[in-house]
């Protein structure tokens, strides 16, 4: 279950509605019976296992018609709270009376051109099979979100995409943006910043870029490497913060460009603001992403942010919505290594500028996505469809497979 559901659900419960979070028994830690002081309940549910990984969208549908007839219809619970659209749809094919609020963290609308680039690169033979999944997983989604009494955004983009291509009632659609630690993600101390630096063997004067996330196509961070090749005078270190599948060709490619020990990468850990301590500018190059609470935190860490914008067909990046170009970092038109290159350049050259945008960057995020904002709104949605106040269920992560 997701940190973001964990403490929204801590909130809640201390505002006096009675939460509770259901799981299945076989996704449940053994021998907890709450989690953040919210009571844990266990369904006992068999895992659905399908012939073909092609069929794994099915097997969520299934799971979620599971979790709904075997515990709802459900006496106590006033409304519902999950992430899972398979699972509002389930609940909703049951006639079950109580309301339902999807929280939306994607769509799977935004992969669309990203599906197709990757089944061009897939064996023949595999193609209809990802196509086939790709289908099932829209098509659940789609359900589940019409089948909400109301579905949270974390972007207006995504609200937007989605809607239209879901054909959602418009009244029924919100943007409820994630929310930062302003406290954990703050700005570091000169003599933090120097110590850290000193430990990765940069100099005082060298600019430093970071990116964070999971190394996966989507995330291009590719575009970042190509960028910086052709910066070589002003881009002194790349800081790339994270791991995944791309990993090993990322390394490659840095070796191909010429770049490879201008490059650190950190792997995975725990705590990003103590890399981020260490660096000048952060960079969001995503080919898609919802929303990128990666670039939320180094705004409050004050930071300028660079981020690819939303291209209809192609490009599919939230991050646009919390960098205002111009004013607290740049915005890229496309994902062309050129033109982000240029921008790295005007953000290394000018440190003024760059320690301008990452203080309008930080006031941002205090502004608009400080924490709890996000549990606040959301409450004000299970409200407005209950049309009054009155206790509040999440259910999370109830149809995993």
């Amino acid at each position: 279950m997701s940190g973001r559901a964990r403490r929204i659900a801590a909130a809640w419960a201390a505002r006096g509605h009675h939460v509770r979070f259901i799981v299945p028994a076989d996704a449940a830690p053994r021998g907890i019976d709450a989690v953040d002081g919210v009571a844990l309940e266990r369904v006992d549910v068999p895992a659905r296992r399908e012939a073909h990984w092609s069929m794994q969208a099915r097997a969520r549908m299934r799971r979620a018609q599971d979790v709904a007839t075997s515990h709802f219809g459900d006496k106590d619970a006033d409304v519902v709270v999950t992430c899972q659209p398979e699972f509002a749809a389930a609940l909703r094919n049951r006639r079950s009376w109580q309301p339902i609020v999807l929280v939306a963290c994607c769509s799977q609308v935004l992969y669309r051109a990203l599906h197709r680039e990757t089944q061009a690169r897939r064996n023949w033979s595999s193609r209809p099979f990802f196509a086939l999944n790709a289908r099932w997983l829209e098509r659940g989604e789609g359900h589940g979100m019409r089948a909400a009494d109301a579905v949270a955004f974390d972007s207006d983009m995504t609200r937007r995409v989605a809607g239209h291509v879901h054909r959602l009632d418009p009244t029924r659609c919100h943007v409820v943006p994630p929310t930062c630690d302003t406290r954990r993600f703050a700005p570091a101390a000169e003599s933090v910043r120097a110590a850290r630096r000193s430990e990765l063997r940069i100099g005082s004067r060298e600019f430093v870029v970071a990116w964070s996330g999971r190394m996966t196509y989507e995330k291009n961070v590719a575009l970042l490497l190509d960028a910086a090749a052709r910066t070589p005078r002003c881009v002194d270190r790349l800081l790339l913060i994270g791991d995944g599948p791309d990993c090993v060709a990322l390394k490659r490619r840095a070796v191909e460009l010429g770049i490879a020990e201008r490059v650190i990468f950190a792997g995975l850990c725990e705590e990003p603001v103590d890399w981020l301590a260490a660096a000048d500018a952060f960079v969001l190059p995503s080919r898609v992403d919802s929303f990128g609470v990666a670039v939320i935190e180094a705004m409050a860490c004050g930071l300028p942010c660079v981020v690819t914008g939303c291209v209809d067909g192609r490009v599919y990046c939230g991050a646009a919505e919390s960098v205002v170009d111009g004013e607290t970092g740049f915005v890229l038109p496309d994902a062309v290594p050129e033109v982000l290159a240029d921008m790295l350049k005007r953000l290394a050259s000018d440190r003024r500028l760059a320690q301008r945008f990452g203080m309008a960057g930080r006031r941002r995020v205090e502004d608009r996505y400080a924490l709890g904002r996000d549990g606040a709104e959301l409450e004000r949605i299970v409200q407005a469809v209950l049309g009054g106040e009155a206790p509040v269920l999440p259910v999370e992560e109830c149809a995993a497979t």
